[in-house]
Formats: structure tokens, C-alpha cells, sequence
């Protein structure tokens, strides 16, 4: 099986179109918009990945890819695999579905980075033009 890691940049973009769209994509739509014919994945060493560029380049608490949930009829439906929170390396704590403390954490901070990213977007320091 060829490396998920060389779809690092479509990935990212996938994943930040759909943070500002504030919807969560499930793996398998995330798997359908790289081109990839299943959802099961080696997702870790790709996510891993954007979630310490974003966490880097965002601060500790703007892991983007949170926004990446299990589909419906799964056990964990609309919920990430990880939640590694603040400083804590991406990939290390699994998300327990049965942990409510910790899906409300989850809910809460995605809800966060929707924020965060919505008032990024609209605001006026970082607005660019297209050149054309």
C-alpha cells in the first residue's frame, strides 16, 4: 500500500475547508475527497502530521484534525480517534466515547476552533487578494 502521508497538502486543505464550513467530515468523505477507495486507513501518520503543523502554527488548543469523526453507526459516531490536548503530542490519548467528561471536552473545544477559525476568516488583518 502506497504512503496516505503523500496526501499531506490535499488532506490539509480538505480538512480546513471543512473546519470553515464548521461541519466535521467523516473519515470515509475525507477518504472519497483524497481519491482513496476505502476509509480505513493508516489515518495516524497522516493526521498525526497536520495535527503538529496546525497545533504548531495555531497554538496547542486548534488541532484541526478533531474536525475528522466517525460516520454514523460507528461507536464513536461524530466523534475524533484522538483528543490530545494542549501540549500533549497528537495521537497519544485515544477519545472514549463512554468518557463524558472527555466528549464534552471535545464538543466544547471543536466548537472553539470553529470560532477561532470563523473569526480568523473574517478577519481584516489576514484577508488576501487573489491576484486577477
Amino acid at each position: 500500500m502506497a504512503s496516505i502521508v503523500k496526501h499531506f497538502w490535499p488532506c490539509l486543505r480538505v480538512i480546513i475547508e471543512s473546519v470553515n464550513n464548521q461541519q466535521p467530515i467523516t473519515y470515509g468523505e475525507l477518504a472519497e475527497r483524497l481519491g482513496l477507495k476505502f476509509a480505513k486507513q493508516e489515518w495516524t501518520n497522516l493526521l498525526d502530521l497536520i495535527a503538529v503543523k496546525t497545533k504548531r502554527e495555531l497554538g496547542d488548543d486548534y488541532d484541526l484534525t478533531w474536525n475528522v469523526v466517525y460516520a454514523k453507526g460507528n461507536k464513536a459516531e461524530g466523534l475524533s480517534r484522538y483528543f490530545s490536548e494542549g501540549d500533549q503530542v497528537p495521537g497519544t490519548t485515544l477519545l472514549d466515547p463512554k468518557n463524558k467528561k472527555q466528549v464534552d471536552d471535545f464538543e466544547r473545544k471543536l466548537k472553539n476552533i470553529y470560532k477561532y477559525t470563523y473569526e480568523l476568516k473574517h478577519s481584516k488583518v489576514i484577508k488576501v487578494r487573489r491576484p486577477g
